[in-house]
C-alpha cells in the first residue's frame, strides 16, 4: 500500500495545479449537489465516470455519497 500511495502522490504532484484545482472543484460540486438531492444517482454516476472513476472506486464513491445523503436531515 505504501508503494501505491507514494506512486500516486508523485503522479499527482506532477499535475498542473490549476487543472488539479479545477478537478477538485468539479468533484466537490458533484458531491454537494448529490448530497443535497439536486443530482440524481445516474447523473452522479456519469459525472464521476467523466472524472475517471471506474469499477470498484466508482462503487465506493457512490456508496459514500449515499451514506452522506442518508445522514442529511
Amino acid at each position: 500500500m505504501l508503494i501505491q500511495r507514494v506512486a500516486r502522490d508523485r503522479s499527482v504532484n506532477r499535475l498542473d495545479p490549476a487543472y488539479l484545482a479545477q478537478w477538485r472543484a468539479y468533484y466537490r460540486n458533484i458531491v454537494e449537489r448529490y448530497v443535497a438531492g439536486t443530482l440524481s444517482w445516474t447523473d452522479a454516476h456519469n459525472a464521476l465516470m467523466s472524472l475517471g472513476f471506474r469499477d470498484h472506486a466508482l462503487k465506493v464513491e457512490l456508496l459514500e455519497l449515499d451514506k452522506a445523503r442518508a445522514r442529511r436531515p
